[in-house]
């Protein structure tokens, strides 16, 4: 005798084999809207609908695709995550060295008015004018010429000062040399 499927039309030998069928068959249950289809395990690798959870686990151990594709689904999770993370210190790094530039400007703005301020100073100082005491009618004159008075030397004296008058009243009383300072 033989059994037929009510879904499928298909045959079976025995009524075991034709429950299996009706009871297993993607197929046939497809055919027959079973909330058990509904229920199945597929294969994230190969797309393989199970029916049962033990035999999508005995699948998923066998699928070499799966292993394949879950070593590259986390190599690819890992890659992300790892990009994510250069771009912050790429953020992080391009923040610092925006910084580092505006202190440079600062420091470069700094410097320039620190050499003009020494610029002023250095030609004052070379612009040392005839002084007169108006009082004791005092002169000092600066020896030599102005651009020679910046360097090294044993007397100072002699570079100061090329001589010291004392007026008073329009008449001159005494004057001193640069010679004198080195006099003990």
């Amino acid at each position: 005798m033989k059994h037929q499927c009510n879904f499928c039309n298909n045959y079976f030998s025995t009524k075991t084999n034709l429950n299996n069928h009706q009871r297993k068959a993607k197929y046939c249950l497809k055919l027959q809207g079973s909330s058990r289809l509904k229920d199945a395990s597929i294969c994230d690798a190969c797309g393989k609908v199970s029916t049962s959870k033990w035999n999508h686990q005995l699948h998923a151990e066998k699928c070499k695709k799966s292993s394949r594709i879950f070593t590259l689904i986390d190599s690819n999770d890992k890659l992300k995550r790892k990009n994510e993370d250069l771009n912050v210190s790429v953020k992080m790094l391009s923040k610092q060295v925006d910084d580092k530039n505006n202190t440079i400007k600062e420091l470069k703005t700094q410097i320039q008015i620190l050499q003009d301020k020494l610029e002023n100073i250095a030609i004052k100082a070379v612009q040392r004018p005839t002084t007169t005491n108006n009082m004791n009618k005092t002169r000092v004159e600066c020896a030599g010429n102005v651009s020679n008075c910046f360097r090294w030397v044993n007397y100072v004296g002699h570079c100061l000062i090329k001589s010291v008058e004392v007026e008073i009243g329009g008449q001159r009383i005494d004057k001193h040399y640069g010679d004198w300072l080195t006099i003990k």
